[in-house]
């Protein structure tokens, strides 16, 4: 097959070529190819350099000749054309580079694209802004336009860099690409800018992409999507950026400023390839800030903002459901995945699960070195119990994680049905000097270990909720200093309220392990810890 064989290239509309990506349910994946399998293990997040025993390229240029095969570089108004007034459309012009092994740079103006282009293969191919900023050069498109740049099969050696959509602020047009990649895809530095609408057009996904090669790579870096958007009721948004079921190789998405996504900042969680999202900024998206699954995936660097009071002004719809980091791979049950080094905040939502949800079709997580921070009485943490099909194991680890709770009530981290979970110098704190907030629910996750664990809150510090599998061997394991405490002035106030009898100890084995449901009546529904020392666990019961 030509690898440049183009498919309804000048097409007045998009017409149905993304059908499902504004309606679809949880499970329909839009414009996937056959699902794999998770790989495992993680894969460096930048493509690998071929060697060679030539000398190192003398300029810019031959790097990039190197690196993507371009043969000659081309001046999109001088040598093609363009209209960089954006009074005649470009689209046959651009077309028509397709079949050159070219780099087109783009002087600052405004081009217009009037309709969707369609290429199946593409490769040793580039469009560049020489814009001093990505917003010089802006690809635009008339009123009522649903505009793609759409790569059907595969693409390699590719660059996109320092140029914008612009879509205006009248929520009448939208802009975006699609792209399922081979190997070295490169975008930096590109923004779909503007207002975002979901009807009257249907929007287009600022950026759907698929690695379809296991071993291929793309990098994402610097990719910006910021402006209002159209709030549909669920599931009628369209994705931010989509990283679906045809994704087998790696992805790295590096530095994205991503806010207001009508469905997800990034959602890349039912793929069985690799998701690298490095640093970045992603502040009140619907649903989730970002969505990962499986080992070899990971977040690291990142910050994510839930504020529902620092909406955007120009926001339209309904007001739903808003999380920050969410790990669910739905019928395909993954297990793994990590947090690391993330910053997350909750301030004020409409509706949440969680700061960080974990879904009961995700098995194992790692989060580590992270802060998470919340002013609301929702959960900063919730693991809910797995379900039968997905992978093994299941434990949930924390480890040198702090929670700055501000809320007054319910509980900060919340742990269901996952069995030999750790939590490792995990501090949960609350900040205010009243209130009822409890740190941390423990609940069928016989093997847990707590290890150098502080928690002091207003409420309970540690509720282990009798288990609904058998008492014979399950236990709890304190290791290191643990402190669990209430602040004094609540704390009587807090325990009669829980029906809590007088409160007792229980001696620690040798192994500091307690089995805390073998000596307590039926009717205790929970024990409720409040410290531990050297010898014993302090505790109360629960009364059913």
């Amino acid at each position: 097959m030509d690898r440049r064989a183009l498919l309804g290239s000048l097409a007045a509309g998009f017409g149905g070529s993304l059908a499902g990506c504004g309606g679809r349910a949880e499970d329909r994946e839009p414009e996937d190819r056959p699902n794999g399998t998770k790989p495992n293990g993680p894969k460096s997040s930048d493509p690998p350099r071929s060697e060679s025993t030539e000398a190192e390229p003398r300029t810019e240029w031959e790097r990039l000749q190197e690196e993507f095969g371009f043969e000659e570089r081309l001046d999109a108004v001088e040598d093609l054309g363009w209209d960089p007034e954006g009074e005649r459309r470009i689209d046959p012009w651009l077309v028509r580079s397709f079949e050159r092994d070219a780099l087109i740079e783009v002087p600052p103006g405004r081009y217009k694209i009037a309709g969707s282009i369609s290429v199946e293969e593409l490769s040793n191919w580039g469009l560049v802004g020489l814009g001093e900023e990505r917003t010089d050069v802006k690809f635009v498109t008339t009123e009522g336009s649903r505009t793609a740049f759409r790569i059907e099969e595969r693409g390699a050696d590719l660059l996109f860099e320092n140029f914008s959509f612009d879509l205006g602020e009248e929520f009448d047009r939208s802009m975006g690409m699609t792209l399922f990649i081979d190997d070295n895809l490169r975008i930096h530095n590109v923004e779909k800018a503007g207002a975002n609408p979901t009807t009257d057009p249907n929007g287009v996904s600022a950026l759907l992409l698929s690695v379809v090669n296991p071993e291929g790579r793309a990098v994402v870096d610097t990719f910006v999507r910021k402006g209002p958007q159209v709030f549909e009721p669920y599931p009628d948004n369209e994705l931010c950026i989509y990283t679906g079921l045809a994704h087998e190789g790696t992805i790295t998405y590096r530095d994205l400023d991503i806010r207001n996504a009508g469905e997800n900042g990034i959602y890349a969680s039912k793929c069985p390839g690799d998701v690298h999202v490095e640093g970045g900024f992603y502040k009140n998206n619907r649903n989730d800030g970002v969505r990962i699954s499986g080992e070899g995936s990971y977040v690291k660097g990142a910050t994510v903002v839930i504020d529902s009071d620092d909406f955007h002004p120009d926001n339209r719809g309904v007001k739903e459901n808003m999380r920050g980091i969410r790990m669910q791979s739905g019928k395909h049950g993954y297990s793994g995945g990590l947090i690391e080094d993330t910053e997350l905040e909750l301030r004020s939502t409409f509706i949440t699960q969680a700061l960080v949800q974990i879904a009961h079709n995700q098995g194992s997580m790692t989060m580590r070195d992270s802060t998470l921070r919340n002013w609301t009485d929702s959960p900063s943490f919730r693991a809910t119990a797995p379900s039968s099909y997905v992978d093994r194991p299941w434990n949930v680890v924390l480890e040198d994680v702090q929670f700055s709770e501000y809320g007054r009530r319910e509980s900060a981290v919340k742990i269901m049905g996952r069995p030999d979970s750790t939590l490792r110098n995990v501090s949960i704190v609350s900040e205010r000097d009243f209130g009822a907030r409890r740190g941390l629910d423990v609940v069928d996750c016989g093997g847990t270990v707590f290890e150098d664990v502080t928690v002091r809150t207003n409420g309970v510090p540690l509720r282990i909720e009798r288990p609904s599998v058998s008492l014979e061997d399950y236990s709890i394991e304190f290791r290191g200093g643990n402190e669990f405490s209430m602040n004094n002035e609540l704390a009587v106030e807090e325990t009669s309220r829980f029906d809590i009898g007088e409160m007792t100890s229980l001696d620690l084995t040798d192994d500091r392990t307690v089995f805390p449901f073998r000596d307590v009546d039926d009717d205790v529904a929970a024990v409720l810890v409040t410290s531990v020392d050297d010898d014993t666990v302090r505790f109360g019961d629960l009364l059913g």
